[in-house]
């Protein structure tokens, strides 16, 4: 890359991406700067009521996009490379956790043994729910959970998290959760035979007990014009998407951000 002052401006060039950019001045022929000034300009017509639609069409809110193909706000952030995603965001001493799950899907844990994970190069610090606060029960219903993360030694499904492992980086988590050794105590769980392990007067996480009914089940598949009987599977992963699950905690002074 090549340095030149020209009438007191710098301006670098670049023979290998084929893009120059001026200090100040002129405007840059970056690919990425044609993106920057196309949301400046969205968003700025947005602060005005007004959006353009893809057909060159300026319309007034609250009619805006009635008829028309509509642009994302954050459509050409997204395509060009320039969005930021929580996953992006590394704070200095960013510490990674990932997540020790449940192996039986009900019962309680008995013990962890961190030991071996601590030795670990890079891991900081093994959390239990005993290294927990105790939260308020939410009281907003239909949507809150009571279940919280590592919130209990009661395990209700397998997976469910029962440690966490914070290290220097994701590698170094990764690793030393699968040094962690748990016991756990299985109990009897709910299956489609015995669905009355499950006290039916309990309420769920997330709804409000529902009084609901059933029909005929057999009689129904007795007259259905096809009956499909076959067993699925799913992944223990999510699929891939555009920004994957992350959440970022930092405390500044008093106030905590999050991502």
């Amino acid at each position: 890359m090549k340095s030149s002052r020209r009438q007191g401006q710098r301006v670098h060039r670049s023979t290998r991406s084929g893009w120059r950019g001026t200090r100040r001045g002129a405007r840059s022929s970056w690919p990425g700067a044609r993106a920057m000034r196309e949301i400046h300009d969205l968003k700025a017509a947005l602060a005005k009521g007004v959006i353009v639609t893809d057909d060159g069409a300026a319309t007034s809110l609250p009619d805006a996009g009635m008829g028309h193909p509509c642009r994302r706000l954050d459509g050409v952030e997204k395509v060009t490379g320039a969005a930021r995603y929580a996953g992006e965001v590394m704070p200095r001493g960013t510490l990674h956790a990932v997540f020790v799950g449940a192996p039986i899907p009900k019962g309680r844990l008995a013990s962890v043994n961190a030991a071996a994970a601590l030795e670990h190069p890079g891991v900081v610090r093994v959390l239990t729910h005993e290294d927990m606060p105790e939260f308020a029960e939410p009281a907003v219903p239909p949507f809150a959970q009571s279940l919280v993360p590592l919130g209990t030694d009661k395990i209700h499904y397998e997976g469910q998290p029962i440690a966490a492992v914070l290290a220097e980086s994701i590698e170094a988590a990764e690793e030393g959760a699968a040094l962690v050794a748990v016991e756990c105590v299985a109990e009897e769980f709910a299956t489609f035979e015995a669905s009355d392990v499950h006290n039916p007067e309990g309420t769920g996480f997330a709804f409000q007990p529902l009084d609901l009914e059933s029909g005929d089940v057999d009689a129904a598949i007795a007259d259905a014009h096809a009956v499909v009987d076959e067993s699925y599977g799913t992944a223990s992963r999510h699929h891939n998407m555009m920004e994957p699950h992350t959440t970022l905690a930092e405390w500044r002074g008093d106030h905590l951000h999050i991502w």
